[in-house]
């Protein structure tokens, strides 16, 4: 069944009730992934000096999007076989 999203991909981590907690986020990965919608994804991490997004990664990752691509905040990982290319993580913390 399909579903009608804005954005494709999306990890945000807020945690506006106590800011010095975080759960930290590494080892994900987004497998085969086909889809359309109007933004790519949105990785923000580290918000507010917390846990940084680490070792994601995105393989065979094919994101048909009309407004834009991927962000990403705090996130390191790697990437193969992704489009578009803005949806490729960095591989060194900025």
């Amino acid at each position: 069944m399909p579903f009608d999203v804005d954005t494709l991909l999306d990890q945000t981590q807020h945690n506006m009730i106590d800011p010095t907690t975080y759960v930290n986020i590494s080892g994900i990965s987004f497998l085969n992934v086909s889809s359309e919608g109007l933004f790519g994804g949105s990785f923000e991490c580290g918000i507010g000096g917390g846990a940084p997004c680490t070792n994601i990664t995105l393989e065979h990752v094919h994101l048909n999007v009309s407004r834009g691509g991927c962000e990403f905040s705090q996130t390191t990982g790697v990437a193969s076989d992704v489009f578009p290319a803005s949806c490729i993580p960095p591989t060194k913390a900025s």
